[in-house]
C-alpha cells in the first residue's frame, strides 16, 4: 500500500514538472513570437542549424559555412542537444 502511494506521488510530481516545463516553453515562445525579434547575437545561427538538422538529419558530419573557423576541417556541434530541442518549435511557424 505504501509503495503504491509513493509511486503515485512520484508520478504526480513528474507530471507537474513536465507541465511546468511545457508551460514555460510555450510562454517563452509566445513572448518571442509577439516581439518580432529574437534576443541575443547567435539565436539566428541556432535556429538555422536546427532547420538544417530537421531536413538533413540530426547528425551533421560537415558544416561548409565555417570556412574561416577552427571547424573548417572537422565540425563539432557543441550545442547539439539544444539544436535538437529547437526542431519541434520550427514546425510551429516562422519564429523570426
Amino acid at each position: 500500500m505504501f509503495n503504491a502511494l509513493n509511486q503515485k506521488q512520484n508520478l504526480n510530481e513528474a507530471a507537474q514538472i513536465f507541465l511546468g516545463a511545457l508551460s514555460w516553453s510555450i510562454a517563452v515562445y509566445l513572448v518571442i513570437r509577439q516581439s518580432g525579434t529574437l534576443p541575443g547575437n547567435d539565436v539566428y545561427f541556432h535556429l538555422q542549424i536546427s532547420e538544417i538538422m530537421k531536413y538533413h538529419g540530426i547528425i551533421l558530419e560537415s558544416f561548409p559555412w565555417t570556412t574561416h573557423s577552427v571547424w573548417n576541417n572537422s565540425f563539432f556541434d557543441k550545442d547539439w542537444l539544444f539544436h535538437v530541442f529547437l526542431i519541434p518549435f520550427l514546425s510551429l511557424g516562422k519564429i523570426a
